[in-house]
């Protein structure tokens, strides 16, 4: 189960297996503010009210550029532990 920042709990199998950003943040080993910048950048997430949720596979398969989406500016430098992660 999911809480919302007023406290609500939300879950249900639509967002089963699913992670909040600080979930994503530590199994990608990021802080909360990078996962920010990448939303900005097209990473792919699910919207439900004011919860933000990500799927890891998806996140995964769009950080290695398999996932459509990313942003179309400045090319962006893959550093060596997301390329690892990518891998994984």
């Amino acid at each position: 189960m999911l809480k919302t920042a007023a406290g609500e709990v939300v879950g249900d199998q639509v967002t089963a297996g699913m992670l909040t950003r600080s979930e994503l943040a530590r199994q990608l080993g990021r802080s909360e503010r990078t996962i920010i910048r990448l939303e900005k950048g097209g990473l792919p997430v699910f919207k439900r009210g004011t919860i933000i949720l990500y799927e890891i596979e998806r996140v995964r398969r769009w950080l290695r550029g398999e996932e459509p989406g990313r942003s179309r500016g400045r090319p962006r430098k893959v550093t060596g532990r997301e390329a690892a992660d990518a891998r994984t």
